[in-house]
């Protein structure tokens, strides 16, 4: 059974960024115990909520390195007591709930430019790089105009974050592609492992096989589960059923996915 805690903001710690959706640090009260949330307020992701909620869970299920996710309440009294400021407007205009995401500590830093990670990371990265293409998720980019990690690092295990532009299908009147019709799609080519991909791929067999096997593991009420988790003011019915067709499409047709994924290396 497909679980998401609720927690309660009880203290505004920081703004993590001043871009634009302005995410922060709060202390927040979880069961009977504190902790620490990123947290992104509703109506700055938009439907983009929904992406950072559902590719969390499903990710959790794939056993990638996902931090635990909340849906967070910011009480009116709390947002009374942040310091004037954009961020306190912000939320006195958005009651929530919002998205949070534990914060990670231990030392986690972005990986240094061009950092080859060692070889003995490349089932997880090879793992990382599928998921990004099932869900269709463009941010996480070598790009110098755009492109965004996305994920830390600490020297021995990866963290990774940021979903709300994925399912980027469900932005398209139309899907221009198939979700297996990789070769030659900018973004594909752009993702931040790909070179280190084709490189070690130049020299070793890849299949994939491990994760169209954990995929294709999940049972298919657990998506029902996911969808069913999500907060009223945050569910748009037409949004969610293209991600529900998206999924059966790819389990319908994992042999293509799976050779979509290494024709988008060839």
């Amino acid at each position: 059974m497909v679980t998401v805690s609720r927690v309660r903001a009880q203290t505004f710690l920081d703004e993590m960024s001043n871009g634009r959706n302005r995410p922060c640090l709060f202390s927040c009260r979880d069961g009977e115990e504190y902790r620490e949330y990123v947290v992104k307020f509703h109506r700055q992701l938009g439907v983009g909520i929904v992406c950072e909620f559902v590719a969390a869970l499903v990710g959790q299920q794939l056993d990638l390195p996902i931090p635990p996710i909340a849906i967070t309440e910011i009480s009116p009294r709390l947002v009374e007591a942040i310091p004037k400021s954009e961020i306190r407007e912000l939320l006195a205009n958005d009651p929530g709930p919002h998205f949070g995401s534990l914060l990670q500590t231990n030392q986690y830093q972005p990986l240094p430019t061009g950092f080859p990670l060692p070889d003995e990371f490349m089932p997880q990265i090879l793992n990382i790089f599928a998921f990004d293409i099932l869900i269709q998720n463009p941010d996480r980019s070598f790009r110098i105009d755009h492109g965004k990690q996305n994920l830390l690092f600490n020297g021995q295990q990866l963290v990774l974050f940021d979903y709300e532009l994925a399912f980027s299908f469900t932005r398209l009147i139309a899907s221009a592609y198939l979700p297996w019709e990789l070769r030659g799609q900018d973004w594909v080519k752009h993702h931040l492992f790909f070179g280190n991909i084709v490189r070690y791929a130049e020299k070793n067999k890849i299949t994939f096989d491990e994760f169209c096997d954990q995929f294709m593991a999940i049972p298919e009420n657990f998506y029902e589960e996911v969808f069913g988790l999500l907060p009223p003011g945050w569910h748009d019915q037409s949004f969610v059923d293209k991600i529900a067709a998206h999924f059966r499409l790819v389990r319908d047709n994992i042999g293509l996915f799976k050779r979509g994924l290494l024709e988008a290396l060839a």
